[in-house]
């Protein structure tokens, strides 16, 4: 990491990706969130209306408070998920590897959950394997060297470590494979050029290069006022300070010129090359790096969008999987719940031009519901909004008939439940006064939503029933029954099940989602 440019463009690329936000979710709709894993990484930015609204119909969000929230919002105690995630991708972009250390509770209820997560230095990682032809992993050796002899060694399980690297095809039999290819492997007589370009660079600006030879007519000088001239130039006129300044020598002397100006080498032109080829190698655009022949206001921003879409997503997407395949699969296994971590394309601002050009496009969409709009723009849905808004100016070519009419009549919206407890909509209420009363931070944007249509009493559909079910069977391991602790300070976990209506509001669902399966 001693190239300007190689650590500007990894910099680039994991400060893209510490800005992203990620989320635990608990799935709701098993095959709605099978349709979203299936959508191609294309989908981003071709279907992005589909990716939002399957992940809306499938997912929702656990409590702030929820155990597994909390470690992804604070891996360990000496890291936020900001500096983890740019540790994650920084480790993987320079050696091919990031290996994370889940640190396992050993003793409780939750025996075996992984409570933190560390990323390791992967520079000194090996990785010990069986010599079948599987190559199997046995487990991991983080190997430290202190001094000139002493090395210190930490062995981990296999199951500890969650190992994220890039492909390599140096298959030699004895586990070569294992280990991540590293981008600067592959780029390495690249980045030699444009070492080699900044030396040169360095040093014709510190003493000139060996621009010329001065030379002394015959009997002008004896060999040791030729030797003083040489000290005495070297101490006087080389140097950064010390250039353009004129020689003065009491001799006779003729100058030939030898070297040659950076201009003249090429160098300035190399190192451009060089960063362009090193953008090339990390698959991101110069034009994000001050590149002076690439620096349009248009290209800027295309390269802004194209660093997320062809190098921050897929980045992330490896690791959001790898994520839900050792650490979410580990506390389903002990928990019994189905927890899915994603993180938030909304959040994202380089596709925030995407996202409205996808809103104005089914504005006008008068073929699908207005329900069908309000979830691909990111909204809960609304059970009056079930139905289909059609221009005034629309003429049928024929007209309707009778049973056609009959149904333009007594149009109504199905599958809408209003029939909730009363005290569920008081329960929401107390908490929605509370929370006016006592500011808190407690509970979602979609969470104080519910509340406000319990308290008003309006209709829910049978997804929102669902949802609502789903979320107070796990919702209710955190409620104690009182909005306050033994100190006055709020408790989010009863708040949050407060605002989806409490006991008697997932009786009722249980009710409503057990007739509605069996009917």
């Amino acid at each position: 990491m001693y190239n300007p440019d190689v650590y500007s463009v990894v910099n680039t690329i994991t400060n893209a990706c510490k800005g992203v936000k990620f989320t635990v979710y608990e799935v709701t709709d098993t095959h709605k969130h099978q349709k979203y894993m299936r959508l191609p990484s294309e989908a981003k930015q071709f279907q992005l209306d589909k990716v939002v609204r399957y992940k809306h119909q499938s997912l929702v969000e656990v409590p702030s408070d929820d155990f597994l929230a909390k470690i992804i919002k604070r891996p360990n105690h000496l890291q936020g998920w900001g500096e983890f995630i740019e540790s994650t991708i920084g480790f993987k972009l320079i050696t091919g590897n990031t290996y994370i250390h889940g640190a396992k509770l050993e003793k409780g209820a939750n025996a075996g959950l992984v409570k933190e997560m560390y990323v390791l230095p992967s520079q000194y990682m090996r990785i010990k394997a069986s010599h079948n032809d599987d190559n199997h992993i046995l487990g991991y050796v983080l190997e430290l060297t202190s001094g000139m002899t002493s090395t210190q060694s930490v062995k981990f399980p296999e199951d500890e470590i969650m190992h994220l690297k890039y492909f390599n095809p140096d298959y030699d039999g004895d586990g070569s494979h294992l280990y991540g290819l590293s981008p600067l492997r592959a780029g390495a007589r690249v980045v030699r050029q444009s070492n080699d370009s900044y030396t040169a660079q360095m040093a014709q600006l510190q003493n000139s290069g060996a621009m010329g030879i001065l030379a002394v007519e015959p009997d002008s000088m004896t060999e040791e006022q030729a030797r003083q001239l040489e000290r005495d130039y070297y101490r006087k006129y080389t140097g950064a300070f010390n250039r353009g300044k004129i020689v003065v020598a009491g001799a006779n002397m003729d100058w030939k010129q030898i070297g040659l100006s950076p201009v003249d080498l090429n160098i300035i032109e190399s190192q451009k090359m060089s960063l362009r080829d090193i953008c090339n190698i990390y698959g991101i655009n110069s034009a994000l790096l001050n590149d002076p022949d690439n620096k349009v206001y248009n290209n800027v921003q295309e390269a802004r969008k194209a660093l997320y879409m062809e190098k921050v997503l897929p980045e992330l997407d490896t690791f959001r999987d790898e994520l839900n395949r050792w650490l979410t699969a580990n506390y389903n296994e002990v928990t019994g719940k189905n927890y899915y971590i994603d993180y938030d394309l909304e959040s994202i601002p380089a596709i925030q031009k995407d996202m409205s050009e996808m809103i104005n496009q089914i504005k006008d969409s008068w073929w699908i519901t207005a329900n069908e709009k309000r979830i691909a723009m990111g909204y809960d849905d609304d059970p009056v909004m079930n139905q289909y808004f059609i221009p005034a100016n629309f003429i049928p070519f024929g007209s309707p008939t009778e049973d056609q009419m009959k149904a333009l009549t007594n149009y109504k919206v199905e599958g809408s439940f209003d029939d909730y407890p009363k005290s569920a909509s008081d329960m929401a209420r107390s908490a929605l006064e509370f929370t006016e009363k006592n500011p808190n931070n407690c509970a979602t944007a979609v969470g104080k939503r519910r509340a406000r249509d319990l308290a008003q009493r309006n209709p829910l559909s049978y997804d929102t029933v669902k949802r609502v079910k789903s979320y107070l069977s796990r919702a209710k391991t955190y409620d104690t029954g009182s909005f306050t602790d033994e100190d006055g300070k709020p408790v989010c976990g009863s708040i949050s099940y407060a605002y989806w209506g409490g006991d008697s509001m997932l009786s009722w669902a249980e009710r409503i989602v057990e007739q509605e399966e069996d009917a």
